[in-house]
């Protein structure tokens, strides 16, 4: 499983739309890797020395074929490293 680079500080942030925080606090953005494809499960970790926790790549559409990946994070998944 590749292991994905995620600032968690982006969790909240969905393009102006906050109205479903509940499913937001479980979506990641990413910066685009040529390996994406949407229903790739991954490793993210923020921090060598933190978490890391499993997740699934998606891809939005509305910003066109290079931006708006994120991941759905899987918390059971989460290990502390």
């Amino acid at each position: 499983m590749e292991r994905v680079y995620a600032d968690f500080n982006t969790m909240n942030t969905y393009v102006g739309h906050n109205d479903h925080l509940v499913d937001e606090r479980r979506r990641v953005w990413l910066a685009p890797q040529p390996f994406f494809t949407a229903g790739l499960r991954v490793v993210l970790f923020q921090d060598e020395d933190n978490l890391e926790v499993e997740g699934t790549i998606e891809h939005d559409d509305r910003f066109g074929t290079t931006e708006g990946w994120y991941a759905i994070i899987d918390w059971s998944t989460r290990r502390n490293l």
